[in-house]
């Protein structure tokens, strides 16, 4: 009986009265909820090839439990509105979710709440679907998720309309295997990534310090071991390896007449520029630097190259060349009483010792 109204609703379907839809609704509705889910599922792919279904059959089919019978619907009937996506986004599960994120089209107000409940398949397949439009409260909650997801995070990289905002949001809280596949995915802008990730993390890790570090005693034990001759590559290189990087800093600090301050904030940057000047200038050594460098990763490995690529901007640098900058770059005022001390002391000892 199901089967033969379903055929007579969709032949006649263009010709039926507002009165005529109505009743058919009303019929296949009250026949629908009492069948079987083979049969309701097979229900489901007869509207969704005809691309017509009465109003209330259709919210009660795209509302199964079942995705067997909700899918055809959710991801291929064009003329489901977003109340209903949107109801079902709320009250079903991840499958129901994955098949509207394969709509050929998604509205900005069903995206919206597709990406605060879906799980990564889901949020993956939404970002692929180039037919859905995200809002910007959309697109901050996709960001948002894909912080910690490399995969989720590539694929919003790449979408065309992600505003300009946002991309620099996500650049900046990137790991270097997404950044490297945003800039395969355009390598025309490849240079204009790499020249937004340097400028955004270096703002970002200015602007938010770790905890607060204490450089008071460390200074003091340092100045101590200076006094005695006994502070220079072997001292640091074991406070590193004790983890005592405010001691290695406050070393770093006492060798080259710096404020621990500013050893502390070259070891938060980005880029190693100035780290790597201000240990070549006070004459450290490849495995003392190669040490700081892994404190300035933190937690995180190197990346693939970063030592070689820093051992060779070490090795270019000239001592030199390192204390002028060091030199001009943090020189004392002329009204600081230090400012008599301004040549750091591992530069004066390496002065005396030239012919």
């Amino acid at each position: 009986m199901l089967r033969q109204i379903t055929s007579l609703f969709v032949d006649h379907s263009m010709s039926l009265t507002a009165e005529q839809f109505e009743l058919f609704d009303g019929v296949l509705s009250r026949l629908a909820d009492g069948i079987e889910a083979t049969a309701r599922a097979d229900l489901a792919l007869r509207l969704n090839a005809a691309g017509v279904a009465p109003p209330r059959l259709l919210r009660q089919l795209v509302l199964d439990e079942l995705i067997d019978v909700a899918g055809p619907l959710l991801s291929g009937f064009d003329h489901l509105d977003d109340a209903a996506l949107i109801e079902c986004v709320n009250a079903r599960g991840q499958s129901h979710l994955l098949a509207i994120s394969r709509r050929r089209a998604v509205s900005a107000a069903v995206t919206d709440q597709v990406v605060i409940r879906g799980e990564t398949p889901v949020l993956l397949a939404i970002v692929e679907n180039t037919g859905a439009h995200f809002s910007e409260a959309g697109f901050a909650t996709l960001v948002r998720r894909a912080e910690s997801d490399d995969a989720l995070a590539s694929s919003v990289g790449i979408r065309a309309d992600l505003p300009r905002h946002h991309f620099l949001r996500l650049l900046s809280a990137a790991s270097d295997i997404v950044r490297e596949r945003l800039e395969a995915a355009d390598p025309q802008n490849a240079r204009d990534i790499q020249a937004v990730v340097a400028r955004v993390s270096d703002a970002i890790a200015l602007r938010i310090a770790p905890e607060h570090r204490q450089f008071a005693d460390a200074t003091r034990r340092a100045l101590t071991l200076r006094n005695t001759g006994a502070l220079g590559d072997r001292e640091i290189l074991q406070f590193l390896a004790d983890g005592k990087l405010e001691d290695a800093i406050a070393a770093v600090a006492v060798l080259a007449d710096l404020d621990a301050a500013i050893v502390d904030e070259a070891i938060r940057h980005k880029r190693r520029e100035t780290l790597l000047t201000i240990l070549k200038a006070v004459g450290l050594g490849w495995p003392t630097v190669k040490a700081f460098l892994q404190a300035h990763a933190g937690d995180n490995r190197l990346p693939i190259g970063a030592t070689d690529h820093a051992l060779a901007s070490f090795a270019r640098l000239s001592p030199e060349t390192a204390q002028q900058v060091l030199q001009l770059r943090w020189r004392r005022p002329p009204g600081d009483p230090r400012a008599a001390t301004s040549t750091p002391p591992a530069l004066r000892s390496q002065q005396k010792r030239r012919p």
